[in-house]
């Protein structure tokens, strides 16, 4: 059980820290490692967007690179370290994403991955303090 002395909001860090780093990290483990970023890139990126003023190049470094991104991002958050930076990495991931949908379809859904995310993104840059004890920047790197 943990400990007692981390305190509600504390606790509220922790566990929308932790789901937010899985929702984004596991997607992330799915592109790179069994979808493949060659995959996404081609299939969601350069075929998504044939018809659209973006560059191919562009869109093969997106393509190829958001996968990565997101790994790391769920992992930085699963682990509490440099959590506002990787929040502002997500802010921007989370734009291009809403931002690709929206060019797609302009009547796209942002309910049902979009709004969730960015839901847990926002109430952490709200809550995100030292009272998440089992951050790794607190437990290790507590500046004092």
């Amino acid at each position: 059980m943990l400990n007692a002395k981390i305190s509600n909001v504390g606790l509220a860090s922790l566990f929308s820290r932790w789901s937010l780093g899985l929702f984004v990290g596991m997607i992330g483990f799915h592109k790179v490692f069994i979808l493949s970023p060659k995959v996404h890139a081609e299939n969601f990126f350069i075929a998504g967007f044939k018809d659209h003023w973006i560059p191919e190049f562009l869109l093969n470094i997106l393509g190829y690179s958001i996968p990565f991104v997101e790994l790391a991002v769920g992992l930085l958050l699963f682990i509490g370290y440099k959590v506002r930076e990787t929040l502002i990495t997500l802010g921007v991931l989370l734009t291009i994403v809403a931002y690709g949908h929206l060019l797609q379809s302009a009547f796209y859904d942002p309910s049902s991955h979009f709004l969730p995310r960015f839901a847990l993104m926002i109430l952490l840059f709200l809550i995100y303090s030292k009272e998440d004890k089992l951050a790794l920047e607190h437990c290790f790197f507590n500046k004092k």
